[in-house]
């Protein structure tokens, strides 16, 4: 399990399902979040590197999503 934004994520998951356990993230804005940032729909946050992690924080902080708990 990968802890990203205080939420536990499964790491066989692909990112875009992945990245919809965050609260305040559905399915539109996971898919934006992957085509603005050129990840492929079926990649999986296991094969993510601490670089593209930090480039999804940064996008989600950018956007201004209310993301809470």
């Amino acid at each position: 399990m990968i802890y990203f934004l205080e939420t536990k994520l499964p790491e066989i998951k692909s990112i875009q399902f992945a990245i919809r356990q965050i609260y305040g993230i559905g399915k539109f804005q996971s898919v934006l979040i992957c085509k603005k940032l050129g990840f492929s729909l079926n990649l999986k946050l296991l094969n993510l590197s601490q670089e593209q992690l930090l480039k999804i924080l940064k996008l989600i902080e950018i956007s201004k999503l209310i993301i809470t708990n």
